[in-house]
């Protein structure tokens, strides 16, 4: 892992270099820290061009962790031309691992309002053989222990006290899968627990549309595209306090922001199934969050900071 932002460099460089020589570009935009954002800084520094870095999160959550990775990720964002974080709390990240930086700006993501807007609920019930009566909790993430689903698994456990006709469904694969279901049979709520493994990314609006709310449980995030993607299909979101999310939920009429706890987690859910929402209020409000918005920001920040470079088409 050490060498792979060094290894990416070493085998796109030629490459690069042939189609900077057919197209002359003018900066370049990297995603995620290491190791593109370390591979992209050292072909602007070989070909003499500006280069924009955009970290994600686990990037700057955890590779730094690793001695041996720290520094070059340090080395990539002092020599990057831009620096862009998707949400406020990585950019204090990003501040506390390189703390004499000074040019990061915070650019969420958007969401493709064509691909996610509200079904109606009987009918995307129907197609997902869903009870047309009971509550419906849909979690989309990854089964991984940094999304929380056991926390959800606690939660859901607690849930069937107050509500024992409702769903939670857990969209997503992972490691912890064999791991979660034991879980949810040790606390009495494997039978409200559905497993429904990956979905393709233009399905989840059917998921996002039959459901009464939609969780995330992450113990740690960066920017997460589900809880727009959710909100734009009209569905309120549960979710836990990390990364951007109290940026996307300052509204309480979009959902309710928690601790990363089972027992919050569960009083939330319970709240958000018997309080009435409006999903016209919560679509509306992601509509404004736009991809066109997005690259309009990243469009200024290339003008700002490679002036002498960029050329409008």
């Amino acid at each position: 892992m050490p060498l792979h932002g060094l290894l990416m460099y070493a085998g796109c460089s030629g490459y690069v270099r042939r189609l900077h020589q057919q197209h002359s570009f003018n900066c370049i935009d990297a995603h995620y820290v290491f190791p593109d954002g370390l591979a992209a800084v050292l072909l602007g520094r070989s070909l003499g061009i500006p280069v924009v870095l955009s970290a994600r999160g686990s990037d700057i959550h955890t590779f730094p962790r690793f001695r041996t990775i720290r520094p070059q990720i340090r080395w990539a964002l002092r020599n990057a031309a831009g620096v862009v974080a998707v949400s406020d709390s990585l950019a204090r990240a990003i501040h506390e691992l390189e703390p004499a930086l000074k040019n990061v700006q915070v650019i969420g993501n958007g969401v493709d309002a064509q691909r996610f807007y509200r079904e109606d609920r009987s009918l995307a019930r129907e197609r997902l053989g869903l009870s047309p009566g009971g509550k419906v909790v849909v979690s989309v993430a990854a089964l991984r222990r940094v999304k929380g689903p056991d926390l959800l698994v606690g939660a859901a456990s607690l849930l069937k006290n107050s509500l024992p006709h409702c769903k939670v469904l857990f969209v997503g694969a992972g490691p912890e899968l064999a791991p979660l279901q034991e879980l949810a049979k040790q606390l009495s709520c494997a039978d409200i627990c559905q497993f429904v493994g990956p979905v393709a990314n233009q399905q989840l609006r059917t998921y996002f549309s039959a459901a009464d709310v939609s969780c995330l449980t992450s113990r740690e995030e960066g920017w997460p595209n589900v809880i727009l993607e959710s909100l734009a299909c009209g569905t309120p979101v549960v979710a836990t306090c990390v990364g951007a999310v109290p940026q996307l939920l300052t509204d309480p009429a979009l959902g309710i922001v928690v601790e990363p706890s089972p027992e919050a987690i569960g009083a939330a859910l319970s709240r958000a199934l018997q309080q009435e929402w409006n999903p016209q209020v919560i679509s509306s409000y992601a509509k404004s969050h736009t991809w066109e918005n997005v690259a309009h920001k990243f469009e200024e920040l290339i003008k700002n900071v490679a002036p002498l470079f960029y050329t409008p088409q």
